[in-house]
C-alpha cells in the first residue's frame, strides 16, 4: 500500500504535509503507512483515497483499473482461495472480491474481528 500511496502523492504534487494537513493527520502517520511501518484506520484509508482520488483497490492491492475494451484475464470474479487481503491494524480484514479494480466502484468484503474498530479507540470523532 506504501507505494501505491507515495505514488498517488506524488503525481498529484502533494508533499506529506500538504497531504497529512488535508486529513487532518501527521505527516509522520503518512510517512510511516508509505514506508510500511503503520496501517491506517478504516476512516484515515477512505479519507486518504478520497483525496488522491484513487480507488481502495489502487491502494491496497496496487493495481491497475479495468478498462471497457480489456477483461479482466479469468474473469471479473475473485474466487475466496484466492483473494488479494489486507489485515489492518484496528482489526478489520479487507477482501477484494473482483480480480481487477473497477473504476467508480468498491468490491471489498470487509470483516471486523470481534474488538475490531475503524479507527483507534483514542481517535478523535
Amino acid at each position: 500500500m506504501g507505494d501505491a500511496l507515495r505514488e498517488a502523492r506524488r503525481v498529484r504534487g502533494l508533499s506529506l504535509r500538504e497531504l497529512a494537513d488535508r486529513l487532518g493527520v501527521s505527516p509522520s502517520l503518512i510517512s510511516q503507512i508509505e514506508t510500511g511501518r503503520a496501517n491506517p484506520s478504516v476512516s484515515t484509508l477512505y479519507a486518504i483515497a478520497g483525496e488522491l482520488d484513487v480507488s481502495l483497490d489502487e491502494l491496497l492491492f496496487n493495481e491497475r483499473r479495468a478498462t471497457a475494451t480489456e477483461p479482466p484475464p479469468g474473469g471479473p470474479i475473485q474466487r475466496g482461495s484466492e483473494r488479494h487481503r489486507i489485515r489492518l491494524a484496528s482489526g478489520v480484514l479487507w477482501e477484494r472480491l473482483t480480480t481487477v479494480s473497477e473504476p467508480g466502484v468498491e468490491f471489498l468484503h470487509v470483516t471486523y474481528e470481534v474488538g475490531g474498530a475503524s479507527s483507534p479507540a483514542d481517535a478523535t470523532p
